[in-house]
């Protein structure tokens, strides 16, 4: 083949964007039975679609033989658990907002991150094969998708009953006494705990280290949580979203789009209302039916801001 055929043909190779396995064997065709153009985009497109079809046999084969080994489950948790710690997530359920586009920093995707990050050796010996951190290579892994999307529903549910520490009463303990709901000192230590087992830290010593900002939000899921929990089924049905965690991927939507002060004054609030309420000796029983229980409002937020700005100046 000509020096100016050939560069043409690498152009048209380039178009159907094959590997270099059909590449060679288009070309091998193409340099034995012909020479126009559009005879070598015919056998491009063909060798195309080999490509295609043994990618997808070997997709259908990978994800056919993929079974998770006996103590995935627990690594994956340990793993997910983890990621919880981060503060700046944007939503805990909800993959898109409210205008379709998806979020960037969703509890699926920041623990997908952390799986993705994980050494070469340890994604060598527990996820499939060709495992990768695109889009189009997650869908091809089916079963595995489905396994980590279990862990992380089992995970969330484990950390929603972690803050309803002492406020959740089960069939087992309804005729025990109310026990006092945890200090956010304490809250803190049994959400540690909870991220990691293996944390040595007092609660002094998680307080001390812990950011403003982040002592806010686990205190905010709390107050969400404890009212969601104590909300009746008409009543829930007021607010957009079914879930506890509806009602607080809604509201961490409507605070990333808010300025720095309105952010600020909201945690002033949380951090207030969970201070006055959650001493450390009051049971939920005497809290939940107080007005003043409940996450910040529009006007409780405006009226802060003004008292902090008059402060300040």
């Amino acid at each position: 083949m000509a020096p100016a055929d050939r560069a043409q043909w690498n152009q048209l190779a380039d178009i159907f964007e094959l590997d270099s396995k059909h590449r060679a064997e288009a070309l091998r065709i193409s340099s034995i039975t012909g020479s126009e153009n559009q005879y070598h985009a015919s056998v491009c497109l063909l060798q195309k679609t080999r490509q295609d079809m043994d990618n997808v046999v070997s997709q259908l084969c990978s994800a056919a033989s993929w079974k998770p080994a006996a103590d995935l489950g627990t690594r994956l948790t340990k793993i997910i658990r983890e990621t919880l710690q981060d503060h700046t997530m944007e939503s805990y359920t909800y993959r898109v907002d409210s205008k379709k586009k998806p979020i960037q920093k969703s509890f699926e995707k920041i623990a997908m991150n952390a799986i993705i990050n994980q050494s070469e050796s340890w994604k060598l010996e527990n996820l499939p094969q060709d495992f990768g951190s695109t889009l189009t290579d997650l869908k091809k892994h089916e079963a595995f998708m489905k396994f980590f999307g279990a862990k992380v529903r089992h995970v969330r549910d484990d950390f929603r009953i972690a803050l309803l520490t002492n406020i959740l009463v089960t069939h087992a303990n309804i005729d025990e006494p109310a026990q006092p709901v945890p200090k956010l000192s304490e809250l803190l230590l049994l959400l540690t705990r909870f991220f990691n087992p293996q944390d040595p830290r007092t609660a002094k010593e998680i307080e001390a280290d812990m950011d403003s900002k982040a002592k806010a939000r686990f205190a905010y899921l709390r107050i969400e949580a404890a009212i969601y929990n104590y909300t009746n089924q008409v009543d829930r049905k007021l607010r957009p979203g079914q879930s506890h965690w509806a009602w607080v991927d809604q509201q961490l939507e409507n605070l990333c789009g808010q300025k720095r002060s309105y952010r600020r004054a909201f945690d002033t609030i949380v951090i207030a209302t969970d201070q006055g309420f959650f001493d450390g000796n009051k049971s939920i029983f005497d809290i939940k039916e107080d007005e003043k229980f409940r996450v910040p409002t529009e006007d409780d937020v405006s009226q802060a801001m003004e008292f902090m700005s008059s402060n300040t100046n």
